[in-house]
């Protein structure tokens, strides 16, 4: 009897699963060529190209997100909803007067990430609190680390470099998303960008995800991290 039970729960939910799962139909819009456009699940890393006429199906569910790309069109990032799955999707694509080459997944704006060189920041803050220096044979004894500690001036460069870094997790959210994402894909008000903006780079998971760099990753833990931002501001309100 607990056999059957546990094989009627386990078909249930299998069935449920896939039930979550659909076709989502759509047809894109540019006036560059519409056949061969890659369309790209990002959750289920599954893709389709576009036919002549711009049409395309895929695999997809609630929540998930797809990216369009290709050759001389800029990448668009789309985020799938309950009422995506009810008529043909119509996604416009907006094409680039300057042919692109085809860039890697992954990889970032040069910021120097890749190599250790030090900031205007960081260079303060490692000689105000450089406790000793080499000279000779022996090793010389610096009081300024001291001095600059119970002075507090150790903690304002502290918070200096931490501003730096926030300025460059701007820059590398610019380089991934632009002002069409967060508007057209995620539906956000344009007055509160950079609110959302904060939200994710004070984000430690998120700031992680930032660090590593995969694209992909990037794009759906934005969208993950735009439905508690959402939440939050309902609460709030």
């Amino acid at each position: 009897m607990i056999k059957k039970i546990l094989i009627f729960i386990f078909t249930f939910l299998c069935c449920f699963g896939f039930s979550q799962e659909k076709f989502l139909n759509g047809i894109v819009q540019t006036n560059t060529v519409l056949q061969g456009i890659n369309v790209e699940n990002l959750n289920r890393e599954i893709s389709v190209q576009t036919d002549e006429n711009g049409n395309f199906s895929i695999i997809a569910a609630i929540g998930e997100v797809l990216v369009f790309s290709s050759i001389n069109i800029e990448k668009k990032v789309f985020w799938i909803k309950e009422e995506h799955f009810e008529n043909l999707v119509e996604i416009e694509l907006k094409s680039t007067s300057i042919e692109i080459e085809k860039v890697e997944i992954g990889k970032r704006i040069d910021l120097g990430l890749g190599r250790k060189k030090y900031t205007q920041a960081e260079r303060r803050l490692q000689t105000a609190t450089d406790y000793d220096t080499k000279w000779g044979w022996g090793v010389i004894f610096k009081v300024d680390p001291i001095i600059n500690a119970l002075s507090g001036r150790t903690k304002k460069l502290k918070k200096a470099l931490e501003i730096e870094k926030q300025e460059r997790r701007f820059l590398e959210l610019d380089y991934y998303f632009d002002k069409d994402f967060y508007v057209n894909s995620l539906g956000l008000n344009p007055i509160y960008i950079n609110d959302f903006k904060y939200f994710l780079i004070d984000d430690f998971k998120f700031q992680s995800v930032l660090k590593h760099g995969n694209e992909n990753d990037i794009i759906i833990e934005a969208v993950k991290m735009y439905e508690s931002y959402q939440k939050i501001k309902t609460d709030e309100n």
